[in-house]
């Protein structure tokens, strides 16, 4: 009893195994989607087939959907114009192509090129399954067609959504466009289901243009993934400022420092004793006598002297 209980709690215990196709299945249905539009089926190639297996493997050991290779490589440097990727729990290979890439961008992958060669793998951890279709086109273009209605309807595994292939393209209003960076220029990380087209639609310019700014795109054969960043508008292109010329400032007159006047002080003036007169003797005009009659007097009194001085002197010659 014991035995049988514990037999119970290991099969209660083991984890459930993935309903997954095969990559053999991915290819024929595919192929079957391309017959049912008038297109001739993908052919089978060796190297594709082991670089999509190999990366279905690679995403279920990581757990993640993802179109990054361990060593950081996109698809285009496998030689791949194209791939899809699905991942889901139990996710059947019908649920994988009508439900998970019936958008745009997927569907191009599936109905785009006349001709092509084509890869797949298939892996799975625990219920999650990994599928990887690689397509290398050889004539045609990855535009965009609508499929006609298929007469078989995509079967799913229980939870898994379930519609019939018809894919409409989203509008290009449906795309949230990224603001200029601080150089002006625009840059775009798609998202999934977005196409190239819808992308150059919604920033205003063509998908030759689109080409032109971003070389990593092949117009032959566009390689684009969910997360790569494109190029949308180029730095803006800064206006040469011109150069400052120097133009010396004009003389500046320098005004003379202004003397201040010194105040000189003039000496105090000292007191200069003066001798006065012993006797002080009248004036002719305070006596009554005028100026005139003093000069008369005064020669009168000399020619005395003359006579007296000239008789003197004969006397003397004489004795």
């Amino acid at each position: 009893m014991c035995v049988a209980l514990l037999a119970g709690l290991q099969v209660i215990h083991q984890p459930a195994l993935a309903q997954a196709g095969s990559a053999a299945d991915l290819i024929a249905a595919v192929n079957a989607y391309r017959a049912a539009n008038d297109l001739a089926p993908y052919e089978v190639d060796g190297a594709l087939m082991s670089e999509a297996q190999s990366h279905s493997e690679y995403q279920a050991s990581i757990g993640q959907c993802t179109h990054l290779r361990a060593d950081g490589s996109s698809p285009g440097d496998h030689s791949i114009s194209a791939e899809n990727i699905a991942c889901g729990q139990n996710l059947s290979v019908e649920g994988a192509i009508y439900s998970q890439w019936t958008d745009a961008l997927h569907s191009a992958t599936i109905l785009g090129p006349t001709s092509g060669l084509v890869g797949a793998g298939v892996a799975t951890d625990g219920e999650m399954v990994y599928y990887t279709l690689a397509v290398k086109r050889l004539s045609g273009d990855f535009t965009y067609r609508a499929p006609k209605q298929a007469a078989q309807q995509a079967t799913a595994a229980p939870g898994q959504p379930s519609s019939t292939p018809n894919p409409q393209a989203a509008p290009a209003g449906a795309i949230l466009t990224s603001t200029p960076n601080a150089d002006g220029s625009v840059t775009h990380k798609i998202r999934y289901g977005e196409t190239l087209v819808q992308i150059a639609q919604a920033y205003g310019i063509t998908l030759p243009e689109l080409y032109a700014l971003n070389n990593i795109l092949d117009p032959n054969a566009p390689v684009y993934y969910e997360g790569q960043v494109l190029l949308i508008r180029l730095p803006s292109t800064a206006t040469p400022s011109p150069s400052p010329t120097f133009t010396p400032p004009p003389p500046t007159r320098t005004r003379a420092p202004t003397r201040t006047p010194t105040q000189v002080l003039s000496p105090t003036p000292t007191a200069t004793a003066t001798r006065g007169a012993l006797i002080s003797l009248p004036s002719p005009e305070d006596v009554g006598i005028s100026r005139k009659t003093i000069g008369y007097a005064v020669i009168a009194v000399c020619a005395v002297g003359f006579v007296l001085v000239l008789v003197s002197g004969l006397r003397k010659g004489k004795g």
